[in-house]
C-alpha cells in the first residue's frame, strides 16, 4: 500500500507499468481515452521497497458519465507507472 501526501487515509496500489500509447483499463475504463485533468497540488509519494528512493507521482482525474475515477502516474521515457 501507498500513502498519499495529501489525504492520510487514502491508499494507493500499483497496478503494472504501461507503454506509452497502449490502452490502460481502470474498472473497465480505458484511461486514455478520456480527458485527463492533473488534480493540482495533489500527488502521490512513493518509496521503492528494495532501493529505498522516493518517487512523486502526479494525481489525475477523469470523467467517465456520472463516474469520476482518479489515479496517479509518473512517466519515465516510454513507460508509465500506474496507481489506482
Amino acid at each position: 500500500m501507498i500513502q498519499e501526501s495529501y489525504r492520510s487515509l487514502e491508499t494507493w496500489d500499483f497496478i503494472r507499468p504501461s507503454l506509452d500509447g497502449e490502452a490502460f483499463e481502470i474498472e473497465g475504463v480505458n484511461i486514455w481515452l478520456h480527458d485527463c485533468q492533473v488534480q493540482a497540488g495533489q500527488e502521490v509519494h512513493v518509496k521503492d521497497p528494495v532501493y529505498r528512493q522516493d518517487f512523486k507521482f502526479s494525481v489525475y482525474e477523469i470523467q467517465d458519465g456520472k463516474e469520476k475515477l482518479k489515479f496517479a502516474q509518473r512517466v519515465r521515457k516510454v513507460c508509465r507507472y500506474i496507481l489506482s
